[in-house]
């Protein structure tokens, strides 16, 4: 399948709320209800390793970042998109 990049399944999901919210007639408190018992499955990192990080022909990543502070950078960058 094709990439979607994180931001873009962010707004996916925000335009998602707004339609529901309209389902819901406008009343955002049962569209959040409904979201509420949904089941929400993030899988999340696995391309921004294997091709940012270990791809060192294609990529530089390695060598600006140690493992730890890859990982805190890509901990920060989801966590802003998801707050």
């Amino acid at each position: 399948g094709d990439h979607v990049s994180m931001n873009q399944q962010v707004q996916n999901f925000a335009r998602t709320a707004r339609r529901l919210t309209r389902l819901f007639g406008g009343n955002s408190s049962y569209a959040g209800e409904y979201l509420s018992r949904c089941i929400f499955h993030v899988g999340m990192g696995s391309n921004d390793y294997l091709n940012n990080y270990f791809m060192t022909n294609v990529y530089d990543t390695s060598t600006r970042y140690t493992t730890r502070s890859y990982a805190a950078s890509l901990i920060r960058d989801y966590s802003a998109q998801l707050t």
